[in-house]
């Protein structure tokens, strides 16, 4: 599971990629889950992992989408 994204929006982007992912994101997981699964305090389950790879996608991003770090951990 990835855990972090405080660097997932790198200086390369376009401004509109930034804004666009993080209200979608903001928008389908609420505020409170998505500034926790920001700082790594929740986990991000390879699932969600694509979810967000496909809006960087949608948002005209083709670069990699590199999360802050990785760890190995079960889904229950």
């Amino acid at each position: 599971m990835a855990k972090g994204m405080l660097n997932i929006f790198n200086g390369d982007m376009p401004r509109r990629v930034e804004p666009y992912v993080r209200q979608k994101l903001i928008s389908h997981y609420n505020h409170t889950y998505y500034y926790e699964y920001r700082r790594g305090a929740r986990l991000i389950p390879p699932v969600m992992q694509e979810e967000i790879r496909q809006l960087f996608r949608e948002a005209g991003w083709s670069g990699e989408v590199h999360f802050d770090g990785y760890v190995e951990d079960y889904v229950w």
